[in-house]
């Protein structure tokens, strides 16, 4: 999946997007570090309440893989599985990566839970 099919799949007006970009990579790192949160919500995050692309395309990885596995993905998984399907040339990789490797604040955790 490109960062293109994502545009495309998806128009959202910006002005309507529930999370901000900060709570968006909150998010997913907080899928990441406690998944326990997450499991039995993940039928109700939908990449389309996600407004940054490349918090979108990573929040897609995630559900992906939980829908293959029935577990969320550890961060290294993760990252091999967006590595494996991105090239260093794409347009966002660094940005994807970094939401990727971004690790939980555990002040986050009673907001976003």
């Amino acid at each position: 999946m490109t960062l293109d099919a994502l545009n495309t799949d998806v128009e959202y007006v910006s002005s309507d997007r529930p999370f901000g970009d900060y709570e968006e990579e909150a998010i997913v790192a907080l899928m990441i570090d406690h998944p326990e949160f997450f499991s039995a919500v993940t039928k109700f995050l939908k990449p389309e309440l996600f407004g940054r692309l490349e918090a979108r395309y990573v929040l897609v990885h995630i559900l992906q893989y939980f829908e293959k596995f029935s577990t969320f993905p550890t961060r290294g998984m993760l990252l091999d599985s967006i590595k494996h399907s991105l090239t260093v040339d794409d347009v966002g990789y660094e940005d994807i990566i970094e939401i990727a490797k971004k690790r939980s604040n555990p002040r986050d955790i009673p907001a976003v839970k």
